[in-house]
């Protein structure tokens, strides 16, 4: 009698867990957007789709012209396999991303950040370009052979753990940015911002400094 009352606990239990979530599947997009407060976490698996609790404040999602928007004021998580098929990455407006549980590979790809959103995500890529805006802050792991980085508004780029062949820069207006490369970086450092570069010598370095910006090693070469 109590092995029935257990199992028709248990049905009870998945019922309603069941009940508090909703599940969309989603069909193909190269583009995502990640808006409106929404906490949304990335992991890997063999299908895409989209869970947010009902519990929350509704999380929404529009796909149009392969863009996938994801708004609203609450938590969801995204199930992708890869980040092969996508291209571009925007997330702002107190937004938050979670996608450093699992390697994620892409190909070429463009993350843009501003209005105080956060991330942090592993990746292994081709060539990446990142902008960051308006306190932003992300932090990427893995690799990459190529990133174009620029920063601006009191943004902060923290690349310690991305290995990375090459970087070319442009750090402006009072933000910050960590990096490791071990081939070059180029580009330009100015308006009180901030580069911290690892992994190789100071004489594969190319940057302008300038209106009070500055260059510091971290070591770690």
């Amino acid at each position: 009698m109590k092995n029935y009352i257990y199992l028709f606990a248990i049905l009870i239990l998945l019922q309603i867990v069941s009940i508090n979530c909703n599940k969309n599947k989603i069909g193909q997009f190269n583009s995502l957007i990640i808006t409106d407060n929404v906490d949304l976490k990335i992991k890997q698996a063999n299908k895409v789709e989209l869970i947010s609790d009902d519990d929350d404040p509704e999380v929404s999602y529009s796909l149009n012209n392969h863009i996938l928007t994801i708004t609203g004021n609450g938590d969801a998580t995204l199930y992708l396999p890869d980040f092969k098929n996508l291209k571009n990455i925007n997330i702002d407006e107190n937004a938050e991303l979670e996608a450093d549980d699992d390697l994620f590979y892409a190909n070429d790809l463009n993350i843009s950040m501003n209005v105080d959103a956060d991330a942090q995500i592993k990746l292994s890529a081709q060539n990446l370009t990142v902008n960051l805006d308006d306190n932003s802050t992300l932090q990427l792991k893995g690799e990459a052979t190529s990133v174009n980085l620029t920063t601006t508004k009191n943004a902060k780029y923290k690349g310690h753990d991305l290995t990375a062949k090459s970087y070319n820069v442009d750090i402006s207006d009072n933000s910050e940015a960590h990096v490791y490369a071990q081939n070059s970086i180029k580009g330009i450092v100015k308006d009180n911002a901030h580069l911290y570069y690892s992994g190789l010598d100071a004489s594969k370095i190319n940057v302008e400094i300038s209106d009070n910006g500055t260059i510091l090693s971290e070591g770690g070469k």
